[in-house]
């Protein structure tokens, strides 16, 4: 049962994190040229 739970909060910390990694290289092509402000 613990495990299940821990591999359930894994996978939605993967996906968050995911989600995340996709905005970040989203921005970066479509900022491509503002990239040297952040």
């Amino acid at each position: 049962m613990v495990s299940l739970v821990v591999i359930r909060i894994h996978k939605r910390q993967v996906s968050i994190y995911a989600l995340r990694k996709g905005r970040i290289e989203e921005r970066i092509k479509h900022q491509g040229s503002h990239l040297i402000l952040y």
